[in-house]
């Protein structure tokens, strides 16, 4: 018998490529307890045991556990956000300028995430417009970034 524990599966999830739902090369609490949940079950499936215990996850502080996320859950907003690892370390680049417009980047991308933290408590308008500034930023740091990339490969 080898099942998958939850420790062990954690251990994976933080470097998995397959953890990575949104494929942003960062691993966040939510996509480690989807990852690890999901090959725990697997294991004891594959074994044909019953699981006894069942992970969840809270992370709103009311002492009341998810183990299903959907949409409207108040379970797995900050989950969703806080990263634990990144796939590859993040981008390597020796080009200090390169290097500067992806930090840029990851500043914007936690713009973003605290948009999203904070829309329940923002005018709907205002969170809308600032998320597209943010985002219509974010898209032309990343067009900088691959324009920097292709100009230093020449």
């Amino acid at each position: 018998m080898v099942c998958v524990t939850h420790d062990r599966a954690l251990v994976e999830a933080l470097t998995a490529e397959a953890a990575d739902l949104d494929k942003n090369r960062r691993i966040s609490v939510f996509e480690a307890f989807q990852f690890a949940t999901a090959q725990v079950v697997r294991s004891y499936e594959r074994e044909g045991l019953l699981m006894t215990e069942h992970a969840m996850l809270d992370d709103d502080g009311d002492k009341e556990g998810t183990q299903k996320f959907i949409a409207t859950s108040k379970d797995g907003k900050v989950a969703g956000i806080l990263s634990l690892g990144a796939i590859d370390g993040g981008p390597a680049s020796a080009d200090p300028k390169v290097a500067a417009l992806y930090e840029e980047r990851r500043a914007l991308e936690r713009r973003i995430e605290g948009l999203h933290l904070m829309k329940d408590q923002m005018d709907a308008k205002k969170y809308e417009s600032e998320l597209e500034a943010a985002g219509l930023q974010l898209a032309r740091k990343t067009q900088e970034i691959r324009a920097a990339e292709a100009a230093g490969k020449k």
